[in-house]
Order: structure tokens, then C-alpha cells, then sequence
């Protein structure tokens, strides 16, 4: 039972009117169904004599857009170390598989043959495939031209400017590569896998000292194409915190910078509201672990590889606390400095909107990556980068270190920092005015732009308990197939009123599973095929049904079951919800098509007779 007090409003609303010790119907609501009042919110204020406006005069829905993510960055295939191992590291890269004696090794010194990027010692000539001579000087490139055989310094071709390379095939001592490079970092043999690559994709082919992979195998981190440990994380926009939200207390955070909250008092608790600044991160724990595995890698390397002092010294996630970070969008080739303050249990990235929008970023839901600025500084090179169209994307080429509100994308300009909204607000959404008629109201960041409150004093209109609260993971990840995602989501359209289910399980059909069947289908008759052995893939199968390189049986690289897996599904569905007719025939004849691909049909033997 609610009770309500006072009540007098609601009795009006009601078209009640209390007499007597007791309520009886207003003049205006038996008046009511001669009055031609069809709108219910017109209807009470024509009983209650009170002006009554709707909650919500108008509604958004909404489709989910992704799931959280919170993962760490790895190549396809993963990869420790950008250093080339050909197929003698079998199909996992694995190096130390490659440091056996094998047939197509030689038994004496454990060379094998592989394309590397070549460089010479100025001073004593030697040829080497490290950045630094065995006598102390570093070394140069030596390119030449594929076509016309000529080395040269330069990366054009003096006779027919054709783009030179590094790469050729080289036969290397790689036992004893791999075995200085474990004395020298002193650590012990026993390693079970170490990843490399097959092959560089860079226009030197330069690779990165050996010594990196094995440190970062030690560490169970992983590299990106240019050499560095990445994190990846969904962006969520966060203008202000607690220190009780980010796993740390009121003095860490004063220690960090923040002296007041957002009242203007002295922080003293870790449940006081704090604006924060603008170069400020929050990640997640799983986030928070991994990068410091990437802390001990990076001082392993410090002290063992270029002989100087640890940097981080990071034992514990509160060790992270004020490291700096760079945060890098997909597609884009410059660094925004960043500086990392808490971990949430959200699978998420928290940053202050400017934080995203200077990425080139629209704040919310893409996904983007963060790196320790040590590690961009250390390990990250352009000459690991592909030479091909897109190589110099994705990549640290730059770094932004200080976030100007001018430079930012506009976007983040609209955002409102008012503590409440005016009233002149409301009234300009029954009209549908155009927002920027009442911008003048409002205070936005536009109107702060170039003034010290670009930065601070930022306001908001509700609180919340906590920026991880809810659940921790969507049901989009925590059911493992797509049938049980579409079931749950008919489910739920079944719960709600104001969905219709026939109608969600149409556009489920026609714009997924349909899409999904047929791309399967189409795929399966272009697809190559792949030796299981070298991992080598051909357009078409080889008519000795081995690979040409390894002797190794190939197989299919699309599978029946891919193409088949969501027809059954599509039928039920189709037949439980009573979708367009238009629909069935599509799956009928998807299913037609697929039969007639995969079905053997029986052959019956006949005569030329039987046709005269």
C-alpha cells in the first residue's frame, strides 16, 4: 500500500471530492464524456481543474550497439616477438620449437633458412641482423632492388626508383641466436613457448632483438604490429568520481592532485564527488592485472637487456596508481597522453569525454586501446610497421600531450554542465524548439571554451551510487551461442508490451541469420584451402591432394557445418512467430540451395533406350 500526503492533488486528479467524512464524483467528471476530452492527460486537468503535463512527452528506443569489452590486444596470430621463424617453428610460431634438430635443420649448427631484413657495421663491416654491431656501433641498413639487383642505402632504386627492400632469404645460426640471448638475459631454458611470426611484414625487415620475446614470454604479455603491449576497452564518458569507486582512498586521490569536491570543500572522504580532470582514466581490473604484468616486463627489460635501474617497481594494482598511459583509437595514428587513477569491475574504459573526443572519438561505445607510455617509448618503431596500404594506422605515430576543449571535436562542445536544468528547459521541449534557440540557457562547454572553466567546476543533474554498478557482464557474453542470444532476446520481446515479437523476429531473420546463411554459402564456393601442416593456403586444392611445399593433407577452410548452423533455428523460428510469407520462401529456398551443394544425389543408371 503507498500512502500519499498530502492527498487533496490526487483526489482532484481522480475527479473525487471529499464530503462528509467521505468522497464522492466533481461536477466536472460527470461533465467528462460530454466534454469530446480524449487525451487522458487533458481529461484530468479538465476534472482536477489543475494543470497536469505528461511525465514523458515523448519516448527513444533504443538497440544495443555492442557489448562491453575489456581484452587484451593481440595479433592474428598472436605474437611475442617480431622476429621471423618461417615454418620451422610449426604452426604456433613457437621459437623454442624451432631452436630443435630437425631434418630440415642442419645437425651441426641448427641453421635454417628464413627472409630477414640485413644490416652492416660502418666500422668493421660485419653483416648483421641487429640494430647494433657485436663491436658497439650501430649498424645501417643494407637495401637493394628485387628487380635490378643493385644495393643501395636509399629507399628508391637509383636505376629504375622502384621502392627497395631489406628482406632476403638469409640462412641464420638460430640455436646460437637464441642461446646468447638467454645467457645474456640470465634467465633460465625452460621456456615452452615463445610466439614469433612467420614472416615481416615491414619494408626493411628488421626484427626486434630476440631478447624482447623472451622477456615477454616470461611476463605472458603479447605485442601489437608495432612492437608494443596494448589493452583494449569499450569508452564510457565519466566527468566526475569517488575516490570509494576506484579502489583507492581520499589521500591517494589527494596525492593525485584533487584537493576539493565538487562543493568546494577540502576532500577528506572517500564518498566526497570530485570533478575529473580531463587526462585522467579510469580501467578495468582485469585491465588493471595486465598492465602490470606489462610494469615487470618493461622493468625486466630495463635491467637485463639495456642494464639501467627498474622504472616501475609495481608489486600490487594501487602500485599503478598515477601511471602514465597512451590511449590510441583504431584507424588513427596519434597518441593522447593519459594518466592512469582507479580500476572498476566494469569491463569498460572510464575517461572524461574530452579524454575520448581527442582520441577521435564520439565518447561513447567505441572501443580503443591503452599502452604504458614507457613501453611507446621503448619498444614501439616504424620500421616494425607494415609497408602496405593502412601500415602506418593504429600506431603511436604521434603523441598529444596536452588536451586543448578547442581542439577537440565539436561533439563534446554540446555537453551541458548544469547542476539542474531551468524551466524555460521544459517549456522549450513541449514546443520541439530547436536546441540551439535555447543553448543560451544552458551551460555548455561551448560557452566556457578558451575561459579557465573549460577545465573544472564541471556540474551534473543526477548522482549515482556507483559507475560500476549493475551487472558486470551483458547477456550478449554471457550466453555462449547465437540460438541462445536470439532466444532470450524473443523472451524478453514476449515480456514487453510495447514490442512486438513477430515483429522482432522478422528483422532477426532478415537482417542476421539470413545474411549469416547466405554469406556462408557464398563463402564456401570461394573459399581456399589449407595445409594443416605449414599452415599454407591455395585457391584451389592441389590434384595430388597434398601441399606442394610440405607433403602435408589439405583441407577446407569453410565446413559444412558453418553454412548449415543457423537454417533449423530460422525454420523454427519462422514457424513459431508466424513471420511474412516472404521470409519462409527466402529459408525454403536457402534451404534448397544448400541441399543441392552438399546432398548426393543418388544417380540412376540408364539406357540410351529409355529416351527413344
Amino acid at each position: 500500500m503507498i500512502f500519499i500526503e498530502p492527498y487533496a492533488h490526487v483526489l482532484k486528479c481522480l475527479g473525487l471530492i471529499e464530503k462528509n467524512g467521505g468522497f464522492e464524483k466533481s461536477h466536472a467528471f460527470d461533465t467528462l464524456k460530454s466534454s469530446g476530452i480524449e487525451k487522458t492527460t487533458d481529461a484530468v486537468c479538465f476534472v482536477s481543474g489543475i494543470t497536469v503535463k505528461p511525465r514523458a512527452p515523448s519516448r527513444i528506443g533504443a538497440r544495443m550497439g555492442r557489448p562491453e569489452k575489456s581484452a587484451l590486444r593481440k595479433m592474428t596470430p598472436a605474437a611475442q616477438v617480431l622476429f621471423p621463424i618461417g615454418e620451422h617453428g610449426g604452426k604456433t610460431r613457437n621459437l623454442v620449437n624451432a631452436t630443435d634438430f630437425r631434418e630440415d635443420m642442419n645437425a651441426v649448427t641448427g641453421k635454417f633458412e628464413i627472409k630477414i631484413g640485413m644490416r652492416v657495421c660502418p666500422r668493421c663491416g660485419r653483416e648483421t641482423h641487429k640494430w647494433r654491431c657485436g663491436c658497439g656501433e650501430y649498424t645501417v641498413e643494407r637495401l637493394f632492388c628485387s628487380r635490378c639487383a643493385i644495393e643501395t642505402s636509399e629507399s628508391k632504386c637509383p636505376k629504375c626508383e622502384k621502392p627497395t627492400t631489406g628482406g632476403r632469404k638469409k640462412s641464420i645460426e638460430f640455436r646460437q641466436i637464441y642461446k646468447e640471448a638467454i645467457d645474456r638475459l640470465g634467465v633460465r631454458d625452460n621456456f615452452d613457448l615463445i610466439k614469433g611470426v612467420k614472416e615481416l611484414m615491414s619494408r626493411a625487415k628488421t626484427p626486434e632483438p630476440l631478447e624482447k620475446g623472451i622477456l615477454r614470454a616470461l611476463h605472458d604479455v603479447y605485442i601489437f604490429k608495432d612492437g608494443t603491449v596494448r589493452y583494449d576497452m569499450s569508452d564510457i564518458p565519466l566527468t566526475h568520481i569517488r575516490a570509494d569507486e576506484l579502489g583507492i582512498t581520499a589521500e591517494d586521490l589527494k596525492n593525485l592532485g584533487y584537493k576539493k569536491d565538487i562543493h568546494g570543500n577540502d576532500l577528506t572522504r572517500g564518498d566526497q564527488v570530485v570533478c575529473l580532470f580531463v587526462q585522467d582514466i579510469i580501467v578495468s581490473e582485469n585491465c588493471m592485472d595486465y598492465l602490470l604484468k606489462a610494469t615487470q616486463y618493461i622493468d625486466d627489460l630495463l635491467v637485463r637487456y639495456y642494464g639501467v635501474d627498474p622504472f616501475y617497481k609495481c608489486e600490487t594494482r594501487k602500485d599503478l596508481i598515477g601511471t602514465l598511459l597512451i590511449g590510441l583509437a583504431p584507424h588513427t595514428s596519434a597518441g593522447v597522453l593519459g594518466r592512469l587513477i582507479g580500476f572498476t569491475k566494469a569491463s569498460v574504459g572510464y575517461a572524461h569525454p574530452y579524454f575520448h573526443a581527442s582520441k577521435r572519438r564520439n565518447c561513447d561505445g567505441d572501443e580503443d586501446c591503452i599502452m604504458l607510455l614507457l613501453d611507446g617509448m621503448l619498444n614501439f618503431s616504424r620500421e616494425y610497421l607494415p609497408d602496405k596500404r593502412g601500415g602506418q594506422m593504429d600506431a603511436p605515430l604521434v603523441l598529444t600531450i596536452r588536451i586543448d576543449p578547442n581542439e577537440i571535436d565539436k561533439e563534446a562542445h554540446n555537453i551541458d554542465m548544469c547542476a539542474h536544468y531551468p524551466h524555460e528547459f521544459y517549456l522549450a521541449t513541449e514546443e520541439y524548439k530547436n536546441p540551439a534557440e535555447i543553448s543560451g540557457l544552458m551551460d555548455l562547454v561551448s560557452s566556457r571554451l578558451k575561459t579557465p572553466n573549460q577545465y573544472e567546476n564541471f556540474m551534473f543533474t543526477h548522482d549515482t551510487k556507483n559507475i560500476a554498478s549493475g551487472p558486470d557482464f551483458s547477456a550478449y557474453k554471457t550466453l555462449e551461442t547465437m540460438t541462445d542470444k536470439m532466444d532470450a532476446q524473443l523472451k524478453l520481446a514476449e515480456k514487453i508490451r510495447a514490442v512486438d515479437e513477430k515483429d522482432v523476429a522478422e528483422l532477426v531473420l532478415r537482417f542476421h541469420f539470413l545474411p549469416d546463411i547466405i554469406g556462408n554459402l557464398r563463402a564456401f564456393s570461394k573459399q581456399t584451402v589449407r595445409c594443416i601442416k605449414c599452415e599454407a593456403k591455395y585457391r584451389r586444392p592441389p590434384l595430388s591432394g597434398n601441399c606442394p611445399k610440405c607433403g602435408g593433407n589439405v583441407v577446407l577452410t569453410v565446413h559444412e557445418g558453418a553454412v548449415r548452423k543457423y537454417v533449423d533455428v530460422s525454420k523454427e523460428v519462422a514457424e513459431k512467430y508466424d513471420v511474412s510469407t516472404y521470409t519462409k520462401e527466402r529459408i525454403d529456398i536457402l534451404e534448397k540451395d544448400i541441399a543441392d551443394t552438399f546432398e548426393n544425389h543418388k544417380i540412376k543408371k540408364t539406357q540410351l533406350t529409355d529416351f527413344m
